[in-house]
This record gives C-alpha cells, structure tokens and sequence, in this order.
C-alpha cells in the first residue's frame, strides 16, 4: 500500500463514524459518487479550464466515499458482492471516460480517437477481469501493481491526472494516460494469457 492510499484510509476511518451517525444509506453515497463523476466527466469534455479545475477539485474529496462505502454497508450488514462487482466496473468506466472527456475538450480528432480506442480497450479489459475475479474481488484489487502505480489511477485522489488538467498540461496528460493504458492493456492481456 502506498503512502497516498494509507493517507486517504486514514482519513476515511476519521470520517466514518459521522456516516454512521447520519445513518445514511451506503447505496446512496455510491450512487451520489457515480452521478458526480459522470457530472465531472461531462464538465472536463466542455474544455472550459476554470470549471474543469472546480468540478475535478470537488470530485477529489468525494472519490472518498468510496473509501468509506465499503466499511459503511459491512456496518449497515448492506454488504454486497453485485454493488461490489458493479463499483469495480464503475472505476474503469469512469477512468475511461475522464480521459476520454479530456481528449474530447481539445476537439483535436488524432487525440480523441487514441484516447477512445486506448481508453475503450483498457475499459472492456478491466471488465473481464472483474467479472473473471467476481469470486474473489478484495484479493484481486489488492495486488502490488495496484500500489506501486497509485499515482497514475485517473479517478484517484490528487493522480498525476489531476495535476495535468490543474497545470493544463492537456495534450502530454492524455498522451501519457494513453500510453499508461496501453501498457495496462497490454500487460492484463499477457497476465490473462499466462493463466
């Protein structure tokens, strides 16, 4: 585990007890999570860069329900491998559609159309894998790729994302994801292979 995904567990461990004192339904903060984060897709494809920068800002401390979900429905006995399964497939959508929104906002079509296909297979791949892993998805999620590479996961927290759309860094953010994603294709199709 890394040292940004200790830091984001300790904070959700400080902030759990006000959601279970709120008593709020945990399928609420996922749902809320999942609109938000279409919500900010849709902003970041407007290619507007102060709007962008507020919405992403924003979804960097709601990405935390998603570190509080999980604890507040085996709390609530709401606890779910289908919402587990479906959270997972959310990520890689998400991903997809961050980078695919950012490809989108610089009507530049050689980069929309590698985003999309990049971004696509990354997506159609990771979903495999979940559905593949279905059975044990808590096992699956916590391999060492998962932490050695923490920064660059799109959706997470203050990613090297974030800080490409906030510097506008733009066209070299979407190119580095695109060749991240790549690889990550790549490498889940070998790692398939070898099974």
């Amino acid at each position: 585990m890394n040292f940004k995904e200790k830091w984001l567990r300790k904070i959700s461990e400080k902030t759990l007890p006000f959601f279970k004192k709120i008593n709020i339904p945990v399928e609420f903060l996922v749902i809320f999570r999942i609109i938000f984060a279409i919500v900010t897709a849709m902003v970041i494809s407007l290619g507007n860069y102060f709007i962008s920068v507020v919405f992403l800002t924003i979804y960097q401390f709601v990405f935390l329900l998603d570190y509080i979900d999980g604890k507040l429905a085996r709390y609530q006995k709401r606890f779910s491998l289908s919402w587990l399964r479906f959270d997972r497939i959310f990520h890689y959508f998400i991903s997809f559609a961050f980078l695919f929104s950012l490809a989108y906002s610089t009507k530049n079509l050689i980069l929309i159309v590698f985003a999309a296909i990049i971004g696509f297979s990354f997506f159609i791949n990771g979903v495999l894998n979940t559905m593949k892993n279905y059975k044990n998805p808590v096992k699956y999620s916590e391999r060492k790729i998962d932490s050695i590479l923490g920064l660059m996961v799109i959706e997470s927290p203050f990613s090297i994302f974030f800080f490409g759309v906030v510097l506008n860094f733009v066209e070299a953010t979407i190119i580095i994801y695109s060749i991240f994603y790549a690889l990550g294709f790549i490498y889940k199709l070998l790692n398939n292979y070898k099974r």
